[in-house]
């Protein structure tokens, strides 16, 4: 009787242990994920990738559960996907953002609390075109440089015998060049430099034109107008008249919204279809300059009421300004680069200002008359132009170097290449 019950408590024992054994989950120790691919890797926001997850191994009997994160404020992505049982890969969605300034996204995909990462690069739904020099200056910061290394400029001659060329020209991705001119007329031109088509406005264009993604050009007039032009046909889309001449540049943020300053001392915000954008421009007391835009959103201008002033873009002027230099900035658009706004005062020097507060980080005097907006290179070394043909440049521990270029005024801004070679005219 005894063997008989140690047997039958035996086999009990074994059934309970199979039945405990078949309730638990199916753990693979070591299993990882082999990869993390991002298809496709590069978008523009508002636009969708997909997550392709692949393990080292198939997953267990009840599969395999990963978390995953990503930054929330340009994607969003599941908490978590599972893994079924057999398989070796899993798929997710990413979602990006609109409106978003761009930039780099990180998606984390977490087992076993090993992390895995892939980078998305989010690129601007709107704002300026994807080409060379779509602005004055080249880009929202107005940094005065082109391109990455290898990126050069190319010197042709262009028109004669049509009036003065006070605009500067911008470059398209098929390599179009717009410009403005003393007789009233926005010229489009060809790589070969062919006229493709000429717009009329009712005064000089000295504003220098702008291009957004969508092939719209933005460009300012004397004649008080802003005008929003077909950049291939040359057609006239929309126009907006404002109280003053328009000699300033436009700018064109990452969300689309187009800002203008005008000589009737107002900073205008407009909607793509030049719609206003505020309920009322901003207003200084001086004619503005063109505007730069920092990579926090804000904008930055002069005005030739002798300050330097920046808005929000809701177009709240910010705490700190308007920094007043004592003394004019005329045609000297600020440029804006490590968190410093960099500005010619014209008669006396160059201005660095904290772009968080407005209060000076540093100031670089000079006895010539300042003409021109200044560069930046990629290593911190800031050129400026003036008066006396010379080209002066301060290095980032403030050490000033100067070459004479010329025996009259420049008043072409210095311009940088891809490979760090500066371009005065």
């Amino acid at each position: 009787m005894k063997s008989t019950y140690l047997n039958r408590t035996s086999r009990q024992f074994v059934l309970a242990s199979a039945i405990l054994l078949t309730a638990l989950p199916t753990i693979s120790f070591g299993q990882t994920i082999q990869s993390l691919v991002l298809n496709p890797s590069a978008v523009i926001a508002g636009m969708n990738s997909k997550g392709t997850i692949t393990l080292t191994s198939a997953a267990g009997r009840n599969g395999l559960k990963i978390a995953l994160s990503g930054d929330a404020s340009v994607v969003s992505v599941p908490a978590s996907i599972t893994i079924g049982a057999g398989a070796t890969t899993g798929q997710f969605d990413i979602q990006t953002l609109t409106p978003s300034r761009g930039g780099a996204a990180i998606i984390s995909a977490t087992v076993a609390r090993i992390k895995t990462t892939a980078t998305l690069t989010i690129n601007p739904s709107s704002g300026l075109m994807d080409s060379p020099w779509p602005k004055y200056r080249g880009g929202l910061a107005n940094l005065g440089r082109v391109g990455g290394k290898g990126t050069t400029f190319t010197i042709s001659e262009g028109p004669s015998g049509i009036g003065n060329f006070y605009s500067s020209a911008i470059i398209d991705g098929d390599g179009w060049a717009y410009i403005g001119n003393d007789n009233g007329n926005v010229y489009a031109y060809d790589e070969k430099m062919q006229q493709k088509w000429a717009f009329q406005t009712g005064d000089w264009v000295r504003s220098t034109p702008a291009l957004a993604k969508d092939g719209t050009l933005y460009v300012g007039s004397n004649d008080h107008f802003v005008y929003a032009l077909n950049s291939k046909t040359g057609k006239l889309l929309k126009s907006f008249q404002t109280i003053g001449a328009v000699p300033s540049s436009p700018t064109i943020e990452f969300d689309g919204t187009v800002y203008f300053g005008s000589n009737d001392g107002k900073l205008y915000a407009f909607n793509p279809d030049l719609t206003l954008k505020w309920g009322k421009p901003f207003q200084a007391n001086g004619p503005i300059t063109s505007p730069a835009i920092g990579d926090d959103g804000n904008v930055y201008f002069g005005s030739m009421d002798g300050g330097l002033y920046s808005v929000t873009p809701e177009g709240v002027l910010r705490k700190g300004y308007p920094f007043l230099s004592g003394g004019s900035i005329i045609d000297c658009a600020p440029a804006v680069s490590g968190g410093l706004v960099w500005l010619c005062r014209s008669n006396s020097g160059v201005f660095a200002l904290n772009c968080s507060d407005g209060t000076l980080h540093k100031y670089i005097p000079t006895s010539s008359y300042l003409t021109t907006s200044v560069a930046i290179s990629a290593t911190g070394i800031v050129y400026y132009c003036g008066r006396g043909g010379g080209l002066r440049w301060a290095d980032a521990n403030g050490e000033i170097s100067s070459i004479s270029l010329s025996s009259s005024e420049i008043r072409v801004p210095p311009s940088i290449d891809g490979n760090g070679f500066v371009y005065v005219s």
